[in-house]
C-alpha cells in the first residue's frame, strides 16, 4: 500500500517537557541528540509561564510573563537550525503568535509535542542578503 510506503520516509518522535525547562532550547538539544537533519511539527500542546516572541515586521523579540496555552506550533526543524512559529492563548483567551528565538520560552506545566522526522531530506538555514536572515535550504538526500 502507497500509505505503508510512506512511512518509510518518516519517523515520528515524541517529547514531553516538564516544568521549568525551555521550549525552544530542549527541542533543539532533541534534535542534535537525535542527529535529525529534516523535521516538523505534527501536534504541539501544553502550557508556558513566560513567553519570547518576535511579532511580525519587528526587529525585536517581545516578553511576556503570565500563563499561556501552547495553542499551535509550526516550523522547519533540522539538528543544522529550527525556524518555529507559535499560536498561544492566555487565561481571557486572548490569542497571539509570532516567532520563537532560540530561548524564553519556559514551560508552565507540561508540553507534549510530536516531531515528524523526513528521513530523505537535510534541512539546513543559510544567510539570504535580501531577507537578512538565515533561510532555508532543503535538499533531497540521494540514496
Amino acid at each position: 500500500m502507497k500509505i505503508n510506503a510512506m512511512m518509510d520516509l518518516m519517523m515520528i518522535h515524541v517529547i514531553k517537557l516538564e516544568p521549568g525547562q525551555d521550549l525552544i532550547k530542549e527541542i533543539n538539544f532533541f534534535l542534535m541528540k537525535a542527529k535529525i537533519e529534516a523535521a516538523c511539527f505534527v501536534s504541539a500542546v501544553g502550557s508556558l509561564i513566560y513567553l519570547k516572541l518576535r511579532l511580525a515586521n519587528q526587529s525585536t523579540y517581545s516578553e511576556y510573563k503570565k500563563n499561556y496555552e501552547i495553542l499551535n506550533l509550526s516550523g522547519t526543524l533540522s539538528n543544522k537550525g529550527c525556524h518555529v512559529h507559535g499560536i498561544f492563548s492566555d487565561s481571557v483567551g486572548l490569542v497571539t503568535g509570532g516567532h520563537l528565538g532560540a530561548e524564553g520560552c519556559v514551560i508552565r506545566t507540561t508540553a507534549e509535542i510530536i516531531i515528524m522526522e523526513l528521513t530523505e531530506w537535510k534541512f539546513e538555514r543559510l544567510a539570504d542578503k535580501s531577507t537578512g536572515y538565515l533561510e532555508l535550504v532543503a535538499t533531497k538526500k540521494e540514496s
